[in-house]
């Protein structure tokens, strides 16, 4: 793996979170790396929300509004943090992990029925050869849908955790005020 000078930190540290499970099966490879991105649409999504009032932030918790990998997937894209492309891949990755957490049987991800998703993944994730580049040097070990597989989850968290790294938490003062400062002072020169 190259060195952490040779990437910027948010990959490197994606790389080093996927490089742990490279040897693990394809199905362990899709629930981990898919938890992985949930863990980070969380984070992004406690990032740039209004901090919560109670200690624990019952809105990002699981049986909540925001528990889910959909739904925080639908909120960042709402929110204007991820663009639709970038909401399409997550959604992508969260129906390949759907069909290998319910299956019975072992799969492998160069012949099972998510191939088609591996794909349009890969090509969402592809710029100007650099997917092919990251899949070459950093997963060697992997080849056909799973090393896809792998430099678009990489490719992903990557984003994810410079968009944590940048995102502005919402500030109280930009909320809309019930009462305005403009209707106070209407209603203290009517009474003037």
């Amino acid at each position: 793996m190259p060195t952490g000078s040779e990437h910027p930190a948010e990959i490197t540290e994606a790389l080093r979170f996927f490089e742990e499970f490279q040897a693990e099966s394809d199905r362990a490879l899709v629930v981990l790396g898919a938890a992985k991105l949930d863990s980070l649409l969380y984070q992004l999504l406690a990032k740039a929300l209004l901090p919560s009032p109670t200690r624990q932030d019952d809105l990002l918790e699981a049986e909540h509004a925001l528990g889910t990998f959909s739904s925080r997937i639908d909120a960042v894209y709402r929110l204007a943090l991820i663009d639709r492309s970038f909401a399409r891949a997550l959604h992508l990755i969260r129906r390949v992990r759907n069909t290998y957490a319910h299956q019975l049987a072992s799969s492998k991800l160069d012949q099972g029925p998510e191939t088609d998703r591996i794909r349009e993944l890969a090509t969402l994730c592809e710029h100007n050869g650099h997917l092919a580049l990251l899949k070459a040097s950093l997963f060697p070990r992997q080849s056909g849908c799973r090393a896809d597989f792998c430099a678009s989850l990489a490719v992903v968290a990557a984003r994810l955790m410079d968009a944590i790294s940048e995102a502005k938490p919402a500030n109280e003062s930009d909320a809309l005020n019930l009462i305005p400062p403009s209707w106070q002072q209407k209603r203290v020169s009517r009474l003037a």
